[in-house]
């Protein structure tokens, strides 16, 4: 997940530029506290870690929201390639919502959420490379005029 945040923001596909770093900012923040809360609450297991697990959902739920919608507003992605951060980020809220009702089928979906993460590592990756490519095809045709 924090490896396709940041590629995502590597990218640079995203306008405004300034908002889609906020965004990825406190998307990472979130994921940083999570993984602390985690190792924390595995060394530890004590309930003083449900208010970070709150925080780093909310501060992931708001930054995804707005790098997916900067994503979209950037309109350098297109079809559905344009939507995965939009959907990785808002398909937390299914798990998490599900949390106090089913805890079995909240992992089930957290396990799931794998899927979207995929799609955005796929999108990320495929367009990384044509980024690649097209530097590739710009720095041939200059040295071709040389």
């Amino acid at each position: 997940m924090l490896g396709g945040v940041v590629g995502l923001l590597a990218l640079d596909m995203a306008r405004p530029r300034g908002l889609a770093r906020i965004g990825a900012i406190l998307a990472i923040v979130g994921l940083l506290i999570r993984f602390g809360a985690a190792t924390w609450d595995f060394v530890s297991p004590t309930t003083a870690t449900i208010s970070f697990i709150l925080l780093s959902i909310f501060l992931f739920l708001v930054g995804m929201g707005i790098l997916g919608v900067t994503t979209l507003l950037g309109k350098q992605l297109s079809g559905w390639q344009a939507w995965t951060p939009l959907f990785a980020g808002a398909f937390a809220l299914i798990p998490t919502a599900i949390y106090s009702l089913n805890q079995y089928l909240h992992f089930i979906l957290l396990g799931l959420w794998g899927l979207p993460w995929l799609l955005v590592g796929y999108v990320v990756s495929t367009q990384a490379a044509k980024q690649g490519q097209a530097r590739r095809s710009a720095a041939s045709g200059a040295l071709a005029r040389v």
